[in-house]
């Protein structure tokens, strides 16, 4: 019975593993699957028939090392950062001569822990737009790389590696279900979607949210489709926007892909989620915010280097927000031309079931 451990270090990869495992469970159930996640507390593996391997805790850097300004190592080390690594260190250690195949999802971390612990043959799937890999990533790619399934067409970050390169599709784009919920709504009003987050710091940025709602709905009717994560509390949500609210047109959800399908436009504060939208063909609506995955060098280097011409970035204003959204809400045919980048920019969906057969087919060789 082959095993694969896939490595992932960010939500976002998290949830494109989860989509790759997903299908492959049910091409070949008889491949067992293992996990290292290694940002965040791996709740989101809960319920799939994999196992976590090392310990799993959330730090407060969120995996944003990059963010430098932001970023306080005197706090992660405080929150257990050193025996979190040498504990995944070991597990790693410990569980490698298990693994047939590793599949790494992400930037060149995943790269680095199979070529420094693990020297396993080796499928990398490039759902970053990470511009820097040192030379050690691109010499343990040309060493143990099988193929690379990158997120873009144009890619070439990792040519030097000389490893094969396929363009499939973006396996996060698979992360989420659409039931065809349509939330009561029968009138011919526009719908906002607004995706707040996932993290904590979110509480923090509902009342601006609320406000641009207010803002919107004074000018123009419309229904709003809030998204509320499973990993935010429900009722806490409820009970900071509902004072804010002047119009009862409202819709509280967990059902993100029905908010996506449903929404004429999103206002978005999530780097993923604003992504998802966009691969769904609507216009975006982002700015920057709370915590170290809103900061504003953060925000605009996602918008300008990956949501391009199908977001438009505004400052974290209730008014600026609220207008660029009744802007668009007036202009079908700008809305048309950003919904059409979106979707060539992030690609179609079905990707994950692609690389999952590519899996398969790697055991039948």
């Amino acid at each position: 019975m082959p095993n694969v451990l896939f490595i992932s270090n960010g939500f976002a990869e998290d949830l494109g593993a989860i989509a790759i495992i997903k299908e492959l469970h049910k091409l070949a159930p008889e491949i067992r699957v293992y996990v290292l996640p290694i940002v965040g507390d791996a709740k989101h593996f809960n319920g799939l028939n994999v196992e976590v391997i090392g310990p799993h805790w959330e730090l407060p850097s969120q995996g944003f090392i990059h963010e430098k300004e932001h970023y306080n190592v005197f706090m992660d080390i405080k929150a257990g950062a050193i025996p979190l690594l040498l504990g995944q260190i070991w597990a790693v250690l410990k569980n490698r001569n298990k693994f047939d195949l590793i599949v790494g999802i992400g930037d060149y971390v995943s790269i680095m822990v199979n070529g420094l612990l693990i020297k396993k043959p080796f499928f990398y799937v490039w759902v970053t737009l990470f511009p820097v890999y040192p030379k050690s990533a691109i010499k343990y790619m040309q060493k143990y790389g099988l193929e690379i399934f990158p997120r873009d067409i144009n890619l070439s970050h990792l040519d030097r590696s000389r490893v094969p390169k396929q363009y499939l599709g973006n396996p996060i784009m698979d992360a989420f279900e659409i039931k065809e919920e349509d939330f009561g709504i029968t009138s011919d009003e526009p719908v906002v979607g607004i995706l707040p987050g996932s993290r904590n710091i979110t509480y923090k940025t509902l009342p601006l949210l609320a406000q641009i709602i207010n803002n919107i709905s004074s000018a123009s009717p419309a229904y709003f489709l809030i998204a509320v994560s499973p990993k935010l509390d429900r009722h806490k949500v409820e009970g900071i926007i509902s004072p804010i609210l002047k119009t009862s047109k409202v819709i509280l959800s967990d059902q993100f892909g029905d908010i996506l399908n449903q929404s004429d436009v999103i206002i978005g504060l999530g780097g993923t989620g604003c992504e998802q939208a966009a691969c769904m063909g609507k216009p975006v609506i982002t700015f920057w915010g709370e915590g170290i995955s809103r900061s504003r060098q953060f925000v605009e280097g996602h918008a300008y280097s990956i949501l391009k011409e199908s977001a438009i970035l505004v400052e974290p204003d209730a008014d600026k927000v609220a207008e660029a959204a009744l802007n668009l809400l007036k202009d079908p045919e700008r809305m048309l031309q950003m919904g059409q980048a979106g979707k060539r920019l992030m690609g179609p969906r079905g990707a994950s079931k692609l690389i999952a057969q590519k899996i398969v087919n790697y055991f039948k060789q």
